[in-house]
């Protein structure tokens, strides 16, 4: 076999996201040039990038973002971050229901195919029917500097947004549906308004697909500053915002991972995550587990770490920190590169 030098080109037309994202740690864990190539639903860019693949030299291609953009004649391994679609399609587009269940059938197909969780990995098995034993997980790694200690601007940067070390809860997703944040604000607002005051809730996240419906005690509360949107903010804010947190809460119905989960663990933030999902393996057993439809057991939880915090240690934060660096994008590179050659070898 020729050795591997490039698996997986790139388009122009858009770089960013899961796919980008993961080819771009791929390539600097193990040089290998990995670009993510992104369709949306069709059309002319799969058209464009099939030419343009088809007279590469390439032994395998990653399709980071679920399928390839058309049959390449190559060695094909999906990356599937989750099976919401089929598992909760009223969460999704029309569309891109459609696009997903019409390209199925090249996932039966591969030869190997690539997951983020255990979970998910059932889930692929157990809704497209690919037998476990060509399945790999390969978990997300969490960026290095998520480890990063406290910094000297941190006051600063909190003080853009009104809030406190310690004394502000925290939750980070795109704004939609499937991410169930209504249920978290719901039960929020049943909280007393004296612990409100004294704990805002911090919602960060640019808005997705759907309607979110949210209590009609919310927009009170925004005006009251007890709940903040900020949407979306870089790394770097990030990092602080999670970093000062009193907790983090990730209420998510279902998710193929959860990533935010384990940024939060590695800033040493405490953690309060939906149960029965992908998410339990994204916080490494390090958090309060909560029922994502169980409102009255969520406010429970904003409670609890408000009663906690102040009992808070940097020896907790670092065991958080060290579950937390269990996800490194090394282990993550290896396991790639492993699929990428049984997969080129079988």
């Amino acid at each position: 076999m020729r050795s591997i030098e490039e698996f997986v080109s790139f388009s122009r037309a858009r770089e960013s996201g899961s796919g980008q994202y993961w080819g771009d740690r791929l390539e600097k864990q193990i040089g290998i040039r990995a670009r993510a190539v992104f369709e949306r639903y069709g059309g002319a860019l799969a058209r464009r990038y099939h030419s343009r693949v088809g007279r590469g030299r390439y032994d395998v291609f990653h399709a980071m973002n679920f399928f390839a953009p058309a049959p390449l004649g190559r060695v094909t391994i999906p990356e599937i971050y989750d099976m919401s679609v089929l598992r909760h399609p009223n969460l999704h587009p029309e569309e891109r229901v459609r696009w997903f269940n019409n390209r199925l059938a090249s996932i039966a197909e591969a030869p190997r195919v690539l997951t983020i969780s255990e979970f998910s990995a059932c889930e692929i098995t157990d809704l497209i029917g690919i037998p476990p034993e060509r399945i790999r997980v390969a978990y997300p790694g969490v960026d290095t500097r998520f480890f990063e200690r406290e910094q000297a601007e941190d006051g600063a940067v909190l003080s853009r947004f009104g809030i406190t070390k310690g004394q502000y809860a925290l939750s980070v997703s795109t704004l939609e549906p499937r991410k169930n944040l209504r249920t978290l604000v719901d039960a929020y607002c049943r909280l007393p308004a004296e612990r409100r005051a004294s704990m805002p809730l911090v919602l960060v996240g640019g808005a997705g697909w759907g309607e979110m419906h949210w209590p009609a005690a919310t927009e009170a509360l925004v005006r009251d500053g007890q709940i903040r949107f900020t949407g979306y903010v870089d790394d770097v804010v990030l990092r602080t915002l999670y970093r000062g947190a009193a907790g983090f809460f990730y209420p998510s119905i279902y998710e193929g991972y959860g990533m935010p989960v384990t940024e939060a663990l590695a800033c040493g933030s405490r953690v309060v995550v939906a149960s029965g999902g992908a998410v339990e393996e994204a916080a490494l057993g390090q958090g309060l587990l909560v029922d994502p439809l169980d409102t009255p057991a969520w406010t429970r939880a904003f409670e609890q770490i408000g009663d906690e915090a102040g009992g808070e240690t940097e020896a907790m934060r670092d065991v958080r920190r060290t579950a937390a660096a269990h996800r490194n994008w090394r282990e993550t590179a290896r396991i790639t590169r492993d699929v990428y050659i049984e997969a080129a070898t079988s």
